[in-house]
């Protein structure tokens, strides 16, 4: 427990880059430690409640269920063993399926944090004729052409630095963006200027503050402030230094505005991207779809493959474990069978003892599991860097698949129901004169 707590400590206070190439003995070592800690801590606290469902059973009708707690306390062999196998095991499966989901829905942000719209045109330089046709397509809802003039000069105070320029119309912007993913306006100062006629611009986090004033220099300067600021844009921005203007505003001040080299395009029902690349021809033509097949390439769908490998495997295992258990523990189980029914128990009874013996430490160690697999990631990702899978910036937030997560939990109740399943039907061989004449020799 202490070594665990350590490991999960030291991971924590590395860091995303400390890491290193290769295999990290310390992000490898973490969550099997934790897994043990965990193991051995419900290996301690079980008995306690089984013991006092026991007591309460004792005191009721019937012996069967009585007995099966009974034995699931007292047999270390039969209660404790599968409770570390399959708490070890459930907790793999989950945590691997958290892992896998918060990669996919990472690689998905990424994915719309390049492309910012349904469909995203680059290429050569756009007429306004073809970004006509474009809006005359069917299912197009909205088209935002993006001017880049490059760096443009931006002096305020003592900053004075060539910072990309994004030229858009705000209103066609925030109809695209206002499209399937429902983002927020753009602040609407952008469209009105500020005081003197001063340019207002949306500019990255960090470079100034909110209200700053200072100067713009494109065909000439241009006095310009500082109306709000934002991380980014998805589809338009990259990097960390960026500013965004309004065309109409610019144009009112007598700039000249270039053809756009970049648009954007919101579609509604009926309309296609296939349709808007076959419009403007020789351009680059990026979806979402496409951009997260792009990003996921052939080392992701190698790691998917691994993980429902994993998952399989230790599901298996775990029922393997579950039936060696319950085949060590026959012996003595199939004697006091043996006695029960010259006592009157019958078969069906015999059965259910069984079943009551595996049933608790089955259910105990796959809740303990599923819940240690849910808080790995929080214990573990802070320290691995998710970043090359998912092509990002940022490190990916951990996503719970709710609905994974317990198709993954039945399914290992299934392999364990299926495993407590075979030792019922493998003690049905066991006849209560060959297993009493077995324990006279013994």
């Amino acid at each position: 427990v202490g070594a665990a707590a350590a490991a999960c400590l030291a991971l924590n206070a590395r860091g995303l880059d400390a890491g290193g190439a290769g295999v990290d003995p310390l992000t490898a070592a973490t969550p099997l430690l934790l897994a043990l800690a965990v193991s051995v801590l419900v290996m301690r606290l079980y008995p306690r409640p089984m013991a006092t469902l026991g007591r309460v059973l004792g005191g009721r009708r019937g012996t069967v269920a009585y007995l099966g707690t009974a034995r699931a306390v007292r047999d270390p062999v039969a209660g404790f063993v599968p409770m570390l196998a399959l708490v070890v095991g459930m907790s793999i499966a989950a945590f691997s399926t958290v892992v896998w989901a918060t990669t996919e829905r990472g690689i998905e942000q990424t994915a719309w944090q390049q492309v910012g719209a349904d469909v995203r045109v680059s290429g050569p330089p756009l007429a306004e004729a073809e970004l006509a046709a474009v809006r005359d397509l069917p299912g197009v809802e909205a088209v935002a052409p993006v001017v880049t003039p490059g760096p443009t000069l931006f002096k305020v105070g003592p900053i004075d630095n060539r910072v990309p320029l994004y030229v858009v119309d705000v209103a066609a912007l925030d109809q695209v963006r206002a499209g399937g993913t429902a983002l927020d306006p753009l602040p609407p100062r952008l469209t009105e200027p500020g005081p003197d006629g001063a340019i207002p611009l949306l500019v990255a986090d960090g470079i100034v503050d909110e209200g700053a004033t200072g100067t713009l220099s494109l065909s000439e300067r241009l006095d310009a402030v500082v109306a709000e600021t934002a991380e980014s844009i998805p589809g338009l921005t990259t990097g960390s230094q960026w500013m965004l203007a309004d065309r109409g505003v610019l144009e009112e001040a007598g700039v000249t505005i270039i053809p756009p080299r970049l648009t954007l395009v919101d579609l509604g029902d009926g309309g296609s991207a296939s349709a808007v690349a076959a419009e403007l021809g020789e351009r680059t033509v990026t979806t979402p779809a496409s951009a997260i097949a792009d990003l996921r390439g052939p080392v992701n769908d190698g790691t998917a493959r691994a993980i429902v490998g994993a998952i399989a495997l230790t599901g298996l295992l775990c029922a393997a474990a579950v039936v060696l258990t319950m085949v060590v523990g026959a012996p003595s189980r199939g004697r006091l069978l043996s006695q029960l029914r010259t006592l009157g128990l019958s078969g069906r009874q015999g059965e259910g003892l069984v079943v009551w013996e595996a049933a608790p430490v089955a259910a105990v160690s796959l809740v303990t599991g599923l819940l240690l697999g849910v808080v790995l990631p929080w214990a573990v990702l802070s320290g691995v860097d998710l970043r090359s899978l998912t092509g990002g910036g940022e490190q990916p937030a951990v996503h719970l698949p709710v609905g994974l997560l317990g198709a993954v939990t039945l399914g290992f109740v299934l392999v364990v129901g299926v495993a407590v399943v075979v030792s019922v039907l493998t003690g049905r061989r066991l006849t209560p004169a060959g297993m009493l004449r077995m324990g006279d020799e013994t």
